[in-house]
Parts: structure tokens; sequence; C-alpha cells
């Protein structure tokens, strides 16, 4: 038991590509395993997380439909109780932009990485990256 203390227990989130997709229905986003610089947690206490994300270089196919956002699968017992917000750096098809990711305990499951203007992605090959960190309380 940590107590409250500020501590930190840091690992690395083990690379599945299906850990990986995308808001949109006919769009896909494309992560593969040297995408991915870093991505892990540390918990800096029983229940308060930081995670850590730098994924670039992705390739985005909009096919006919489109896409507004990344979708990053969060382990299991890391489920948000709260919702959290964070800035997040982003290159759209080698264009930077400025995103947020999204902690949202009604999306239970994954981490959103979006674009602030809430617009879509645009189409890339290699062109497209998401990093960032968020602070969130787990249940």
């Amino acid at each position: 038991m940590n107590n409250g203390r500020v501590g930190g227990r840091l690992f690395n989130i083990p690379f599945a590509a299906g850990n990986f997709t995308c808001v949109g229905g006919l769009a896909t986003w494309t992560v593969a395993l040297a995408d991915v610089l870093n991505l892990f947690i540390v918990e800096l206490n029983e229940r308060l997380v930081y995670l850590s994300f730098n994924i670039v270089l992705t390739t985005v196919n909009i096919g006919a439909g489109n896409t507004n956002g990344l979708l990053i699968a969060l382990p299991v017992g890391y489920r948000p109780v709260a919702l959290s917000i964070a800035p997040a750096m982003v290159t759209d098809n080698a264009v930077p932009a400025i995103g947020i990711c999204v902690a949202d305990p009604a999306a239970a499951t994954v981490l959103r990485c979006s674009l602030v203007n809430a617009g879509n992605f645009a189409a890339s090959a290699a062109q497209t990256s998401v990093s960032g960190q968020i602070t969130f309380q787990r249940a």
C-alpha cells in the first residue's frame, strides 16, 4: 500500500496492433511496432496513473469514410473514473496540429487522441503521429 505517497511503478504497455483503432466506420489507422516509440504507465499511487505515448509515422486510410481520432486500448485495470483531458502533439499527414487526449469513463477501455478542432484526420502513408501524456484516476 502506497498510502497516497507519490512514488511510481513504471511499466511498458506491450504492443499489439489490435490495441490501436480509429473513430470512423470505414477508416483504418495502422500502427506498427516500429511506430510506437513509447507507451507506458506510471502508477503514481493506488489510484492515480500517468500514461505517456509517442506514436509516430502511422498510416491513416480513410477509405469511403472519415476518422477524427486514434483510440489506444488501456490495459485491464486502468479504467478512468473521472474525465481527464490533456493536450497532445499531432502531425496530420505531415502537417503539425494541436490535439487532445481524453480518458473518459464513458469510453472506459480506450484513450482517445483527436484534433483539438474536432476535425477529421487526412489520409496519409506513414505521415501521421500523436504524442502526449495524461494523468487520470483509475477505478
